[in-house]
C-alpha cells in the first residue's frame, strides 16, 4: 500500500517525480494553474487527478469528500514575492505570498501526517515578510509575534480626504475597477513591448467603460482625454489607486492614514515569512527546516533550497534529517550530466518525435538515460551577434569576460548579472538553473545555447520526462522545477518519519 500524496503548486512535477521514484508514494491529486506546466504534468503523470486554481478551494471537508484524505502534502508555493524590494519601493506584497497562506490553509484543513514545503533559501531570511491582513489578526500566535510597522507612501497628487473615503474598520474598501489591469498596461508601455497607441487605446476603453474609475482619475470630466493618459500625472494616480486596490483585495490591516508635508502615508503591519508560517502551524505540527545544497544529493547543480518538514504532533516526537548521498569531492558535474549529448545536434524548432539516441551515458548519471529517444533537445536560434560572443567566452567565464566593443549594445554592461552568457564548466556542477534561455547559457565546448533537455539533465530529470509548450515555456518549467533527485532524498526522509 502506497502513501497517498497531494502536490500543491505542482509545476512540471519535479517534487512528484522524486516522491514516486521511491515506489512508496502515489501522487493522487496535483494542483497547478499554469496551462503549459499543467500539460507537462498531465503528460508525465496520466493517472494523477489535476486541478486548476488552488484559490478555488476553501471547503476542505468537501475536498476530502471528493478526493479522500492524504498522508502527505508537498509543494513549493511561488516565491517571486519574497523580496525586500517591497520595503524599499513601497510595493505591496503580491499575489504569490497569498499562495503561501493558501498552502498553510490546505495543511490545516486536511491535516496530513506529514507536509513538505520547499522554497527558495531566501524564505529563511529576516528581510522577507508578509503584510498582515485583518484575518491574520484572528490567529493569536500571529498577533502575539513582534510585528514590524510598515509605512506605505502614496503619491499621485492625492489628498487625504480622497484616500480616507476608502478607509473603514481597519481595512481599505476600494471599488471594483480595472485599475490593476491599467497598471499592467502602463508597465508594458514603459517597456515598449507593444505600440504605445494600441496600449493607450486599451486604457481609454477600460476607463470609459467604468464611470467609477473615470471619477477617480478625472472627476471633472465626462470622458478621459487621450492626451491625459500619456502624462506622468496620470501614471502616478494609477499607481496610487493601484496600491489602494491591492490593499483592498488582500484585506490588509490598515491602522491609520495620515498626511505629512503633502505626502500621504498608510500604516500597516508585517511579519517575517518564516515566523508567520511557524506561528500558524506550530500548535499542530512539529517543524524542522534547513537550507540544502542540491549538489549534495547527486544533482549536477549547486542550488540552495529551503525545506520545511512538519509532522503532526499526535503522531511523532522526532524528525529525520535529509541526508546527502555525496560528499563534496564527489559532486556530479556538468560533464556527468550532458557529455553524451555532444554528439546529438539540437534542433532550433520543436519536434515532438524525439531524436534517436546515438551514445548512452555510462557515467554516474546514466540512470537519467532511460529512454531510446531524446526529447526536448531544442535550442534558441541565436543571432550572429550572440554566436560571436559565444565564441569569445571560455568555460567558467560569462558576459564580463567580453571586450567592451562586443557589449556596446548594453546600456549598463557593468550591472549585467554574472549568470548572463555563462559558459558552463564540464568539471564542475552547474550554477543554479533558472530560465537558461533568458540567461543565454553556453554549452561547455560548443558555441551554442544549452538545450532544454540539457537544462533538464542538470536538474536531474530523466530523458523519458517530456516537457510541453513553447520553447520559452519549457525552459521556464525546467528552471522552476524541484530537481527530482533532491525530491527523492526528501521523500526518503519522509518515509522514515512515516514508518516510525
Amino acid at each position: 500500500m502506497k502513501y497517498k500524496v497531494l502536490d500543491l503548486f505542482a509545476g512540471a512535477g519535479g517534487l512528484s517525480l522524486g516522491f514516486e521514484k521511491t515506489d512508496l508514494f502515489s501522487v493522487s491529486v496535483a494542483i497547478e494553474n499554469n496551462p503549459c506546466a499543467k500539460e507537462t504534468y498531465r503528460t508525465n503523470f496520466p493517472d494523477t487527478t489535476i486541478l486548476n486554481d488552488i484559490r478555488e478551494f476553501s471547503d476542505f471537508s468537501q475536498f476530502i469528500n471528493n478526493y479522500g484524505s492524504f498522508d502527505v502534502i508537498i509543494g513549493g508555493p511561488p516565491c517571486q514575492g519574497f523580496s525586500n524590494a517591497n520595503r524599499q519601493h513601497n510595493q505591496i506584497i503580491n499575489l504569490n505570498n497569498l499562495l503561501v497562506k493558501k498552502y498553510i490553509e490546505f495543511v490545516l484543513g486536511i491535516l496530513p501526517k506529514v507536509f513538505v514545503l520547499e522554497n527558495v533559501k531566501m524564505l529563511n531570511s529576516n528581510t522577507h515578510f508578509f503584510l498582515l491582513s485583518n484575518d491574520d489578526f484572528l490567529f493569536q500566535n500571529v498577533s502575539n509575534q513582534r510585528l514590524h510597522k510598515e509605512r506605505i507612501k502614496i503619491g499621485g497628487g492625492l489628498v487625504l480626504s480622497e484616500v480616507l473615503q476608502f478607509h473603514s474598520g481597519n481595512c481599505i474598501q476600494f471599488p471594483d475597477t480595472p485599475i490593476l489591469e491599467i497598471k499592467k498596461l502602463l508597465s508594458l508601455r514603459c517597456k515598449k513591448k507593444e505600440k504605445g497607441k494600441d496600449i493607450n487605446s486599451q486604457i481609454k476603453q477600460l476607463i470609459d467603460g467604468n464611470k467609477t474609475l473615470l471619477q477617480l482619475l478625472e472627476p471633472s470630466k465626462e470622458e478621459i482625454s487621450s492626451m491625459y493618459i500619456m502624462t506622468k500625472e496620470f501614471e502616478e494616480k494609477v499607481r496610487s489607486f493601484s496600491i489602494l486596490s491591492e490593499l483592498s483585495n488582500q484585506n490588509i490591516f490598515v491602522e491609520t492614514i495620515y498626511e505629512n508635508e503633502n505626502e500621504l502615508t498608510i500604516i500597516c503591519y508585517s511579519l517575517i515569512v518564516k515566523k508567520y508560517i511557524e506561528a500558524r502551524l506550530k500548535d499542530t505540527y512539529q517543524l524542522k527546516d534547513d537550507i540544502y545544497n542540491t549538489a549534495e544529493f547527486g544533482v549536477p547543480q549547486k542550488r540552495e533550497r529551503f525545506v520545511m518538514i512538519g509532522v503532526r504532533k499526535d503522531l511523532c516526537k522526532s524528525l529525520v534529517a535529509i541526508k546527502p548521498i555525496n560528499t563534496i569531492p564527489k559532486y556530479n558535474t556538468v560533464h556527468d550530466a550532458i557529455y553524451d549529448l555532444e554528439q546529438v545536434i539540437p534542433s532550433t524548432k520543436i519536434d515532438k518525435k524525439g531524436i534517436k539516441r546515438v551514445v548512452k551515458n555510462t557515467g554516474s548519471l546514466k540512470t537519467l538515460c532511460d529512454s531510446t529517444y531524446i526529447w526536448n533537445h531544442f535550442i534558441t536560434d541565436s543571432s550572429p551577434v550572440a554566436l560571436q560572443r559565444f565564441s569569445l567566452i571560455k568555460q567558467g567565464q560569462n558576459f564580463h569576460a567580453l571586450d567592451k566593443k562586443y557589449i556596446s549594445s548594453y546600456a549598463n554592461p557593468e550591472k549585467t548579472q554574472n549568470s548572463i552568457y555563462k559558459r558552463l564548466e564540464y568539471s564542475e556542477p552547474s550554477p543554479t538553473v533558472t530560465n537558461v534561455r533568458k540567461c543565454m547559457w553556453i554549452h561547455p565546448t560548443q558555441n551554442r545555447a544549452i538545450s532544454i533537455r540539457e537544462a533538464a539533465r542538470l536538474q536531474s530529470f530523466p530523458d523519458s520526462f517530456i516537457f510541453c509548450g513553447s520553447k520559452d515555456r519549457q525552459y521556464q518549467q525546467v528552471g522552476n522545477a524541484v530537481p527530482p533527485l533532491f525530491a527523492k532524498a526528501i521523500a526518503k526522509a519522509v518515509i522514515k518519519i512515516l514508518k516510525s
